[in-house]
């Protein structure tokens, strides 16, 4: 995947953001039609968050997590 098409798939991505005093935390939230994204999403976040980044004085933190549509279905 190119960076290009990798930067034009994530801007379609849903998500939300959490802040705290300390924390900062980015969630994008998964599209089960696009497991290649997906993934590539992850292990982007990985490597970000493994360079342990900061905003003023709160630590920044990214995740990919299934929708919350997705997860409050009952079965």
């Amino acid at each position: 995947m190119t960076p290009q098409t990798f930067v034009q798939r994530v801007l379609c991505v849903h998500g939300r953001k959490e802040i705290t005093s300390d924390h900062e935390l980015v969630v994008f939230y998964e599209n089960p039609r696009d497991p290649l994204i997906n993934e590539a999403l992850r292990k982007a976040c990985e490597r970000i968050n493994r360079r342990e980044l900061r905003r003023n004085s709160r630590k920044l933190r990214f995740a990919v997590e299934s929708s919350p549509a997705k997860r409050d279905r009952f079965d």
